[in-house]
């Protein structure tokens, strides 16, 4: 079963994964009303069950209230990839000082989860592992130990992570993985995992 992006978001923010403000809106005056309260800029998505919402135009920011109105109009009502857009998700938008991807999926050749962390998040993970090898470490997970912060810490040492970095993306990783384990999930991931100019990060 997939889940739609605000459906994860709330997993996340269940395990203390950091997650910004958002809200669930079916109307572009709810959209408006909901950017207002957020605070602008905000960036508006359309809530459908398939990938490449980006570039069939299921993602867009809007810098004013009028904007809200024009980019939430064209988006719901929409169809993307053949799914209309009903709903749409309004969050702030975040000032990127790097974009990292982090997974955690199921190798199907041996049955065991499998940890993925990438210095290059908001793209194909399949094409950055072709391209630019160097930038992606994964890590087979015992089933009965589960993710260990030590582990996750490696990763992000391996991947070129350091100072507090390591730390943070480590303590995120083992809490994507919870998701996944409690969740009885195939894959679970953050693409991209946003890290600010101020240190801070979020899904």
């Amino acid at each position: 079963m997939k889940l739609f992006e605000f459906e994860g978001v709330e997993l996340f923010r269940q395990e203390g994964i950091p997650v910004p403000d958002s809200a669930l809106v079916t109307s572009p005056e709810e959209a408006q009303a909901k950017a207002k309260a957020i605070g602008l800029p905000v960036v508006l998505k359309a809530q459908v069950l398939t990938g490449g919402r980006y570039l069939a135009g299921g993602v867009d920011t809007a810098e004013t209230l009028a904007d809200v109105l024009t980019v939430s109009r064209r988006i719901l009502g929409s169809s993307i990839r053949g799914l209309p857009v009903h709903r749409l998700l309004v969050a702030p938008k975040i000032e990127t000082a790097k974009e990292l991807y982090l997974a955690i999926t199921l190798d199907d050749y041996n049955g065991t989860p499998l940890a993925i962390v990438s210095t290059e998040g908001g793209v194909s993970i399949n094409t950055t592992a072709q391209e630019r090898a160097e930038t992606v470490v994964s890590r087979h997970i015992s089933i009965s130990q589960g993710l260990e912060f030590t582990e996750a810490r490696q990763m992000c040492y391996q991947v070129g992570l350091r100072g507090q970095a390591i730390t943070d993306v480590a303590g995120i990783l083992t809490a994507l993985y919870q998701v996944f384990r409690k969740n009885d999930a195939i894959l679970a991931e953050i693409n991209p995992l946003v890290r600010t100019s101020h240190g801070d990060y979020f899904a």
